[in-house]
């Protein structure tokens, strides 16, 4: 059987590659609590699409043995911006590829798939809405709105 080749990412300048085993997940257990085969159903994935300090504590319980010299805070210090991006899909990677059944690992990679699409079309109504900001036409309507108000700083009626 071929082992997976480890995706990587890199934390300031170190470079560092996931690949997951049994005890790389008994690892991140020990040192978050949390068991990495929740994602499963789902439930996961949204925590630590929503908590990037959770997310950033398991990737470094992952590569600790990897990691030298260097300090979880060192580590953390590293992880901003691109950096978590990339690591977190390294890590759903390794998680998808881990999966000891291969259905397991298609309805996971599914799962993936469709939150990344998900969230993409997300993005894409949102930069919509923020493009069709006028800002002269806001002003305009600030303005007005604080020029029809009572004297002073209460707001006027609704009524």
């Amino acid at each position: 059987m071929l082992e997976k080749k480890p995706v990587t990412f890199k934390s300031g300048a170190q470079e560092f590659g996931i690949a997951l085993n049994v005890t790389a997940l008994k690892r991140v257990k020990a040192m978050t609590g949390v068991d990495l085969m929740d994602a499963l159903d789902g439930s996961l994935l949204q925590k630590l699409r929503k908590d990037p300090c959770l997310l950033v504590d398991i990737i470094w319980a992952i590569v600790k043995p990897e990691a030298g010299t260097m300090t979880d805070e060192e580590f953390g210090s590293g992880m901003a911006g691109d950096a978590i991006e990339h690591a977190t899909k390294a890590l759903l990677d390794a998680i998808v590829a881990f999966c000891p059944s291969p259905r397991d690992r298609q309805i996971l990679g599914r799962l993936l798939e469709k939150a990344e699409a998900t969230e993409e079309k997300v993005r894409t109504a949102i930069d919509a809405r923020v493009e069709g900001i006028d800002p002269a036409k806001l002003a305009e309507e600030v303005m007005a709105g604080a020029s029809g108000s009572s004297s002073g700083s209460a707001p006027g009626s609704s009524a």
